[in-house]
């Protein structure tokens, strides 16, 4: 039963819309909100689409773009539709991203009354002047004033979400907002290191460079660390394992996700394949009883093998030494990983490095045919 329910899939819904773009975001998104009760209508028939072909889904999340600029109405359409098709397990994870600055006591209301029992603020820092370069259209009065009225409302579940590393931005006052954060005890913590979309880039607004990066990322990481998170994955932080987001534990645990809207990924059983980064032709192949879909691959065995060690390495569980042709011991005496228990777990700095730790490991993956067991999870 146990291993039944860690089975079990994801849902996500790519809600594509952004009162204005961040310049640092790399998610497909536009601002035209008037085509929302088109996307809805496109949501709605390709959900349909999929009905009877995942079992159980014991997670929702809807990311973006920006799901809180969706109004009452809308957001009821949307869960109505799925949940008329899909069937959810008792007691299922659901997550709704919002802004700080859309948050109001009668949205909160409707996010609970709809079965939302997660939130993710995204409020990235907790610094005027910081808030500006990031493009941001609040200030951290709003940003602190957002978590008040998702705890008032009810949420237990609340993550925040936090971009550091960027020019402009310095450690004492990085320091300072990993301190708020603490004071306010969210459930959940996601810290990113900036990067930009080139193809939409705002003047001043850049990465710092790797050492720097470093400093950041080890920061957040010991003041989390010493105020009881558990550091669980490359980004992320909970206040005790029960906290953990359940729903981005299926993608690095290779666990079935189906994904709907346009840009949206799912994965099952090998087999990956993505919708179109385009909103009206998303609507229209739908409305016109087409597959959105843009791209496919099945994997192969090889490839599995691949993406399981890299996937494994960025979380805390790491990877079990039976399933891999031998750890370079480059990874061990530069500490970048440390041998616990069979498995192979990566340090703090290590996280840092889980591309470069990957290729390593690739590298000593024996040719597809041969009968050595594949590196995965166990």
């Amino acid at each position: 039963m146990k291993n039944s329910r860690r089975r079990r899939s994801g849902l996500y819904i790519q809600v594509p819309f952004c009162r204005s773009r961040c310049p640092y975001c790399h998610f497909y998104s536009t601002t035209d909100l008037d085509l929302i009760p088109a996307w809805l209508e496109a949501v709605r028939i390709e959900a349909a689409r999929y009905q009877g072909r995942f079992s159980v889904f014991d997670t929702l999340y809807l990311g973006g773009g920006t799901p809180s600029v969706l109004e009452a109405a809308d957001l009821h359409r949307l869960v109505e539709g799925v949940r008329a098709v899909f069937f959810f397990a008792s007691g299922a994870e659901w997550t709704i991203e919002v802004n700080p600055d859309d948050l109001t006591p009668g949205k909160l209301k409707t996010y609970r009354r709809l079965g939302f029992n997660r939130i993710s603020l995204g409020l990235q820092s907790f610094h005027d002047r910081e808030l500006r370069l990031l493009g941001r259209r609040y200030g951290a009065e709003t940003a602190r004033r957002s978590f008040r009225m998702a705890r008032e409302s009810g949420f237990e579940n609340i993550n925040l979400d936090l971009i550091c590393a960027f020019r402009g931005q310095c450690l004492k006052d990085w320091r300072l907002t990993l301190k708020e954060t603490v004071e306010l005890q969210p459930e959940h913590v996601s810290t990113y290191l900036l990067e930009t979309d080139l193809s939409w880039n705002r003047p001043g607004i850049s990465p710092l460079g790797e050492s720097e990066q470093e400093s950041f990322y080890l920061e957040a990481a010991e003041r989390l660390a010493n105020s009881g998170y558990l550091h669980y994955e490359v980004s992320n932080f909970a206040r005790k394992r029960g906290w953990r987001s359940r729903h981005n534990l299926k993608y690095w645990n290779g666990v079935d996700y189906l994904g709907l809207g346009p840009d949206a990924h799912s994965f099952q059983s090998g087999r990956r394949w993505w919708n179109a980064a385009d909103l009206p032709a998303y609507c229209r192949h739908l409305r016109l009883g087409r597959d959105p879909v843009a791209g496919l691959e099945e994997l192969t065995s090889e490839e599995r093998r691949r993406e399981n060690i890299y996937l494994g390495l960025r979380t805390s569980r790491g990877l079990s030494l039976a399933g891999l042709p031998g750890v370079p011991e480059e990874i061990l005496s530069g500490g970048l990983a440390t041998i616990a228990r069979g498995r192979l777990c990566l340090t703090e700095r290590g996280f840092l490095l889980a591309e470069f730790v990957s290729g390593l490991l690739w590298d000593r993956l024996p040719l597809a045919g041969n009968p050595r067991q594949p590196a995965g999870f166990q």
